[in-house]
């Protein structure tokens, strides 16, 4: 669960990058964000900027919080919205729901399994999914960094895919994957 949101504290020290052009200017400029950039910190357990679906984007960064503790692991992400609008939250890991998350809340996840040597990547191949089942038709309605969704069903998906199509390295990946975050949200 999400709590301590704030739209208006200032965000860390990063790169900005022009996903068109590729050029690259540091600093905090938010007046000027546009979907073309993407913000990340490599000082962070995860960070991507990643395309949502509906054509929004998300481009966010995770530490432990500062009250991270074995009984109580919270996680502080950090980012932009797809309207631009930077944030900052604390997400509790033992109240996210795989099945019923925000984007903000797998990405949390993401730096948490991270945190342990566990390099999923969840969010990103429940987007790709998302995005593959938008261009076949399927609409998710308005989606941005808040909205709750399914993200276990964009992955199995997926993983039929790749099994019809033969790709059993993804197939195991992905597999894995699904089966990770399923024991997790039990």
């Amino acid at each position: 669960m999400i709590s301590n949101l704030n739209l208006n504290q200032p965000l860390f020290a990063t790169n900005l990058i022009k996903n068109k052009n590729k050029n690259v200017s540091s600093g905090n400029n938010f007046d000027s964000f546009d979907t073309n950039i993407a913000i990340l910190n490599g000082d962070a357990l995860v960070s991507a900027s990643i395309r949502l679906p509906g054509d929004g984007r998300i481009s966010a960064s995770v530490f432990r919080s500062e009250s991270f503790s074995v009984d109580n692991p919270t996680m502080l992400v950090k980012g932009i919205n797809a309207c631009g609008t930077p944030f900052e939250v604390e997400v509790n890991i033992n109240e996210i729901n795989p099945q019923d998350a925000s984007f903000v809340e797998m990405f949390a996840l993401d730096g948490y399994f991270e945190s342990k040597g566990l390099n999923l990547g969840s969010t990103r191949n429940a987007v790709i999914g998302m995005i593959s089942q938008e261009m076949s038709g399927e609409s998710f309605g308005l989606v941005d960094a808040f909205t709750n969704l399914n993200f276990i069903s964009p992955l199995k998906k997926m993983l039929n895919t790749q099994r019809s199509h033969g790709d059993w390295e993804s197939y195991l990946r992905l597999n894995y994957i699904i089966d990770t975050l399923l024991q997790f949200g039990q």
